[in-house]
Formats: C-alpha cells, sequence, structure tokens
C-alpha cells in the first residue's frame, strides 16, 4: 500500500471512499478475497485497500467477543478476530489495523458517519437500523437473557420484571425490547460492565443483554456471582455494520464471510474464544442478503 499510489486515485474511487460511488457494484467471481489487485477501480474496497490502515470499530467491553485486557493496547476476542479476517480480505495486516472502541451508544454514528470503516462489535441486524446503515452477515446469532446475582430468588425470567429495576445499556435491542414488552424500571448505562457494578451495589435487580455477552461478564468476575434466568426472549444475528451506500462493501464482506466459514477460519475464532462457554458451535454459518 504505497503513498504513491494514492496521489493517483481517480475522481471515482474517492467518491466510493466517501461512500457516494460504487454503491450497486456487487462482488463478483472475478473479485478476489484478500487480492486488492482484482477489486473494481471505482469501488469501495479499491479505495480502502489504497490507505496505509483501516479503521475497525469494535467494543473493548465485553469479555469473549472484545476485551481490552489490563496492559493491553490491543482487543483480544471473537469479533476481533472475524474484524481481522475481513481486514485481510481487503489486503490489511493486522499491524495496520486502528481499533476503534465503539460503545453501544456511540457505534450506529460512528459506522453513519464514516469515523470507522466497518465495525465488528456484537451489533444486532434490525429493520431500523438498516434504514440507517448496511450490514454483512449474520456471523453470529445471540439471544437476549436477564442476569441476576446467584443470590437472587425473586426473578426467574421477564414476567417477573414488574416494578423491578434493570439495568440495560443504552442504544441496545435489550433496552428497546423491554421499554416496549415490560413495565420494568429500566437503568440506562454506557457499558455493560457497568451493570456489574450497578448489579454488585445491589442498585438494580437484574441485567439484560445477549446471552453470551452476559455469560463472558460472568466469567470475566469470578469475585462476584451471577447467573443467567429464564430463557432467551430473542434472537439476535450479529452483522457486520458498513455505511449504507457501500452496498459493494456490504457484498464483498458477505462472500469474505462465508469462505471464512467454508474454510475453517470461522471455525477457529469460535474455538479460540467460544467453545469454552458455549460448547461446539450449533449455529449454522450461512450470510443472508442483508
Amino acid at each position: 500500500m504505497k503513498k504513491s499510489r494514492f496521489l493517483a486515485i481517480s475522481l471515482a474511487t474517492l467518491l466510493a471512499l466517501t461512500g457516494c460511488a460504487g454503491q450497486d457494484l456487487v462482488s463478483s467471481d472475478d473479485v478476489v478475497v484478500g487480492d486488492p489487485s482484482t477489486f473494481p477501480e471505482d469501488s469501495t474496497m479499491a479505495a480502502l485497500a489504497e490507505r496505509d490502515s483501516i479503521r475497525i470499530g469494535v467494543k473493548f467491553d465485553q469479555p469473549l467477543f472484545g476485551d481490552l485486557l489490563d496492559g493491553a493496547s490491543v482487543p483480544v476476542g471473537f469479533d476481533v478476530d472475524i474484524a481481522k479476517i475481513l481486514a485481510k480480505s481487503l489486503g490489511f495486516s493486522e499491524n495496520q489495523i486502528e481499533w476503534i472502541s465503539t460503545a453501544s451508544t456511540d457505534l450506529l454514528g460512528y459506522i453513519k458517519y464514516g469515523k470507522v470503516d466497518f465495525a465488528v462489535a456484537t451489533f444486532t441486524i434490525t429493520e431500523d437500523r438498516k434504514r440507517e446503515i448496511g450490514f454483512a452477515g449474520p456471523y453470529f446469532i445471540a439471544g437476549q437473557q436477564l442476569m441476576v446475582a446467584s443470590s437472587n430468588t425473586d426473578i426467574a425470567g421477564p414476567d417477573d420484571m414488574s416494578g423491578k429495576r434493570l439495568c440495560v445499556v443504552s442504544g441496545s435491542t435489550g433496552a428497546d425490547y423491554f421499554a416496549e414488552n415490560y413495565d420494568a424500571i429500566l437503568v440506562a448505562v454506557s457499558g455493560y460492565s457497568d451493570c456489574v457494578d450497578l448489579l454488585r451495589q445491589g442498585s438494580v435487580d437484574a441485567a439484560v443483554s445477549d446471552n453470551v455477552i452476559l455469560s463472558g461478564l460472568i466469567l470475566a468476575n469470578p469475585d462476584f456471582s451471577m447467573k443467567l434466568v429464564g430463557s432467551k426472549i430473542s434472537e439476535e444475528p450479529y452483522g457486520v455494520g458498513v455505511m449504507l451506500e457501500r452496498n459493494d462493501l456490504r457484498h464483498f464482506f458477505n462472500k469474505a464471510l462465508q469462505e471464512s466459514f467454508d474454510d475453517g477460519e470461522w471455525k477457529a475464532a469460535w474455538d479460540e474464544h467460544l467453545v469454552s462457554i458455549l460448547g461446539t458451535n450449533t449455529f449454522i454459518p450461512q450470510v443472508d442478503d442483508y
């Protein structure tokens, strides 16, 4: 990725980088994942590949998926590994990735306004979000569930939350679900670890999020015993977020994801980060045209 080539980028390529061109391009059999020389010259992929680095949004506070460990400068987790696979599909090495912390409250705006080039951040594909950004995937399917302190015997599921204090992350699907369907008292926070702190203090009675996110928090806090209660109350398909206009990049990432499903890279990420808590994979990887 030489800087001298950047000066020669065509106007069409520059427009593609800002989401104004290339929106109708679909990756074909001629486009080779990982080989920028095959990218159409007026595509988003070609424009991105001309750069020296790529900005990827992930969450830094989600054990198993995206976690910035003490003293580390690079996050680790399943989402991080998926992001690396997609960066490689564009021709970027790991040391060319700029990791951007994207909390749920900021994530949609970061993608929509181009503060990140794409995001892999336990971001559920929803109809409302699809009006503002594009999604590739899904690369994983989770489900909303409740988490309480292990000593709690009053809450066995959502029906027990009437009048109870529920920790929700602002901008999350869990917050929307309980606001629409139950009369719990919602306590909104910016990060998932904040819910653990509030549970520990007794300031809330329960927390809601995706079951895998909560399972990671339970593992990461062995000094405070928590448990999941009730069954899953939703299906949460995780997608890779891109700017709405970048349909070509969305289709390209779908191709890259499907290749990772087929060649074992996706399974390697699962075995590295999720098998210990979720066991052998039960999700049959197959991208959909979102």
